[in-house]
């Protein structure tokens, strides 16, 4: 299976959204999402989706980024997991709970009392837990998965659980501080081969990254990030097609994005076996066909439907 991570912003839910009307195989897709808005409707609005097609998503039901972050009387939390008890109801819909080095015992046991009936899962990042009672979760039928964040958990404690549940989530983009410093081709990973042995699911973040960034503006350069197949090895790697203009005071967004996407639809027209055939794609060879500008978040949700139906059909 493929579980990438995402925070639940608009291009990440309609990415998913879009993967569902695409009409191809998506029975090994187990999306993980962390909402970082308060704001419910277009998380419900998915989930509803998901379960129309008898698809399952695991819903992080303790987010803490962004407007979550602060909420010292818990009453953002509180509401958002009101708007979404009902629709834990579902099989498709699974509760999720991160636990940190601050998460207790009577956390986890509340959590896991809460949504029994659900297939809970637990989150890993760090966790302070001891070796007896991860045992204990490690043996509990009632946990559907335990899924790892970036190996931040002891080797010894991640091998106290069982890998026919172990979702290994991990960030491998190499993410630079602007859009122009980004060069040549790089690798991506190849540990999604190690699925069925180490774990039951390869995780990633895309091609967005575990690093939550919240902002807008003008850019200074516009970038299409395109995962492919290294032809002739089990390899993902991820392509930057970059614009000429990298200047916030020159140009528009626009006639940025046109010049990304000239370089990019160059390549992946002449690299089909590597960069796959799929809606996003098709999508891109529209725009400079007609020479329209979708806007920079429709930009985004296009490179996570890309990178999610690759890894799908590669895995």
């Amino acid at each position: 299976m493929y579980s990438p991570y995402l925070y639940a912003r608009q291009s990440e839910l309609l990415a998913l959204r879009s993967l569902l009307s695409e009409g191809k195989d998506l029975s090994k897709l187990l999306p993980i999402i962390e909402p970082v808005v308060t704001k419910t409707s277009g998380i419900v609005r998915c989930i509803d989706l998901f379960a129309q097609k008898s698809r399952p998503i695991i819903i992080v039901v303790n987010p803490d980024k962004h407007e979550f972050k602060v909420d010292p009387r818990g009453e953002k939390l509180g509401k958002f997991t009101s708007d979404c008890t009902n629709l834990f109801s579902s099989a498709k819909a699974i509760p999720a709970y991160k636990v940190s080095s601050s998460t207790s015992r009577n956390d986890i046991d509340a959590f896991l009392r809460l949504y029994k009936s659900s297939g809970p899962c637990l989150i890993y990042e760090s966790p302070s837990l001891s070796d007896s009672y991860l045992g204990r979760l490690a043996s509990d039928e009632d946990i559907r998965y335990h899924i790892l964040i970036n190996n931040r958990i002891s080797s010894g404690q991640a091998a106290i659980l069982p890998s026919k549940k172990l979702i290994d989530v991990r960030d491998y983009f190499n993410k630079q501080d602007r859009n122009a410093d980004y060069g040549a081709p790089e690798f991506f990973t190849s540990h999604h081969n190690n699925i069925g042995q180490d774990f039951a699911s390869y995780g990633d973040f895309t091609i967005i990254g575990d690093a939550l960034e919240i902002g807008g503006g003008k850019p200074a350069a516009v970038a299409i990030h395109l995962t492919y197949k290294r032809r002739g090895r089990s390899e993902l790697w991820v392509e930057h097609f970059v614009s000429d203009d990298i200047d916030r005071n020159t140009g528009t967004a626009a006639s940025k994005f046109l010049e990304a996407v000239d370089k990019g639809v160059a390549e992946f027209t002449r690299r089909r076996p590597e960069f796959g055939n799929d809606f996003a794609l098709s999508e891109y060879e529209r725009h400079q066909r007609n020479r329209s500008f979708p806007q920079l978040g429709k930009n985004k949700e296009l490179q996570i439907h890309h990178h999610i139906r690759l890894v799908l059909d590669a895995i």
